[in-house]
């Protein structure tokens, strides 16, 4: 529950300071086709019982997802807003947090034989282009930050565990 409530803070937060940042860009919600298609795949996962896909989509991918674009945004924040930095401690930690909880997850579970490496593989392979794909949805907000999706999407790969990029 608590995670839950930290999530939609992070999303509202994510939503104010991209309308913020980048005032000029016309997007009504950064993401949208790709949020769609990656909440329809988190769905179809829940729907169909497998709680380990939507451990890998949401702790390993959409968390790590947010770790990058925090991370990418820091120097920038704290440079130009700097009242903004304690907020954005906050999230970079929580996001860390839930990305670290989720690999630890999924690795223990792969370890005593409750997931197996194929399993792993194709929620990996199902989550990271749409990760890519939510990065790319946001371009425009991007582009109104002088940036581009491509050190994001670098940083989020970093941040990913071996076993993911290999699998995807």
């Amino acid at each position: 529950a608590r995670q839950a409530r930290q999530e939609a803070f992070h999303a509202r937060a994510f939503a104010a300071a991209g309308t913020f940042l980048a005032p000029g860009a016309t997007l009504t919600h950064p993401g949208g086709p790709a949020l769609a298609a990656y909440r329809a795949q988190l769905d179809r996962d829940l729907d169909a019982g497998d709680l380990w896909s939507s451990v890998v989509g949401v702790q390993v991918a959409l968390e790590a997802l947010g770790a990058a674009v925090l991370g990418e945004v820091e120097e920038r924040l704290v440079l130009h807003l700097p009242a903004l930095a304690p907020l954005h401690r906050v999230l970079a930690r929580q996001e860390a947090a839930h990305h670290a909880f989720g690999l630890r997850l999924v690795e223990r579970a792969a370890a005593r034989g409750a997931l197996s490496a194929p399993r792993l593989g194709a929620a990996a392979g199902a989550y990271r282009p749409l990760a890519m794909g939510l990065l790319a949805g946001c371009a425009e907000l991007l582009d109104g930050l002088g940036d581009s999706p491509a050190p994001y999407a670098a940083r989020f790969e970093a941040l990913l565990p071996t076993w993911f990029l290999e699998a995807a």
